[in-house]
């Protein structure tokens, strides 16, 4: 065999139809894994009506008379950290002046282990999860409206709460519980993510065409009332006004969720 010509020594026929075929299927493979890589990172973003501004009937009231120039929402800064025991992310943070509402879309991982046993194992109202806003000062708020959302891996929730009182507040964070009924334990939250800083950064949030025509016909949401045991309240069942319940507050040392918030950055405001 004369192995200075190229023809003598390539591989028969079949091998190298084969080893084509391997390739592209190996490329195949590798394009595939891009695209779904590609699309989670998209839906990790929310679903279109997750995204939107959510209209509660008392906003739709307000908007009616006050208008389309004197409503004012504002665009809120997420504050997001990763590490393993982080199992929600907060994104789309509004904040309407009047009525006093926080809203935000809280994702999370339905495939994620620790996860796995509250999807599988709903409360009495067939939700896995109940939800606490607190501010720094102590001050809990368990009344809230929200809708649910899923797509590929991903849960959402939109999340309201009304009649938020800011004036002596430097800080908002909402509590992820697991929901067992009675025996839900608010001692011990899934997860915690910072709603709101008052000097982080925030800019006006201009309703589309789509999110104004909503306003005559807000989305019917589900409300919840959450019957906490608060941990200030001597043990006796508590389930506290829109106007929030005060309790003690925590310490920075105590607080769960205190060190994955991250720093407000200076400056911002109205």
């Amino acid at each position: 065999m004369d192995y200075t010509n190229d023809e003598q020594i390539k591989a028969p026929r079949p091998l190298r139809i084969i080893g084509k075929i391997i390739k592209w299927i190996f490329l195949s493979l590798v394009a595939l894994m891009l695209l779904w890589l590609a699309v989670c990172s998209f839906f990790q973003k929310g679903t279109p009506r997750m995204k939107q501004y959510l209209w509660t009937g008392q906003a739709a009231e307000r908007y009616e008379a006050l208008g389309r120039e004197n409503y004012r929402v504002w665009d809120l800064t997420a504050y997001n950290i990763s590490s393993l025991d982080k199992f929600f992310f907060i994104d789309h943070l509004m904040y309407t002046e009047d009525p006093s509402q926080f809203q935000f879309m809280l994702r999370y991982n339905r495939f994620s282990s620790p996860l796995k046993d509250a999807l599988r194992l709903p409360g009495d109202d067939n939700e896995p999860f109940l939800f606490l806003l607190k501010d720094n000062t102590g001050r809990v708020y368990s009344e809230y409206q929200y809708l649910t959302d899923s797509a590929l891996i991903y849960g959402y929730y939109r999340v309201v709460f009304s009649d938020v009182d800011i004036s002596s507040a430097a800080e908002l964070t909402v509590y992820v519980y697991r929901n067992n009924g009675e025996n839900t334990d608010f001692e011990s939250p899934v997860d915690s993510c910072t709603v709101w800083y008052s000097d982080g950064y925030q800019s006006r949030y201009t309703l589309s065409s789509s999110e104004r025509n909503a306003a005559m016909k807000p989305t019917a949401l589900t409300a919840v009332t959450v019957p906490t045991k608060l941990p200030s309240g001597g043990g006796e069942d508590s389930a506290s006004s829109g106007s929030g319940t005060a309790e003690e507050p925590d310490s920075p040392e105590s607080r769960p969720g205190s060190e994955t918030a991250g720093n407000p950055p200076a400056g911002g405001g109205n």
